[in-house]
């Protein structure tokens, strides 16, 4: 249910800057986490273990 929370967040994700994100990803995979993510703002994607990712948001300069 990761993607359907982030999905449900957007409008937060989209205003905040300064955001970070660990998120199990064992079950539902990183490339949904990723996509889900990456379709509402830029981010950084890393490993924390064998079960979770990061995902830190990168502000652009316009």
């Amino acid at each position: 249910m990761e993607t359907e929370v982030l999905r449900g967040a957007t409008s937060f994700i989209k205003n905040y800057p300064n955001i970070t994100f660990v998120i199990e990803d064992k079950l539902s995979g990183k490339d949904p986490i990723k996509e889900t993510l990456s379709s509402i703002a830029h981010f950084e994607f890393g490993k924390v273990d064998e079960f979770n990712i990061f995902a830190k948001k990168i502000n652009q300069i316009l």
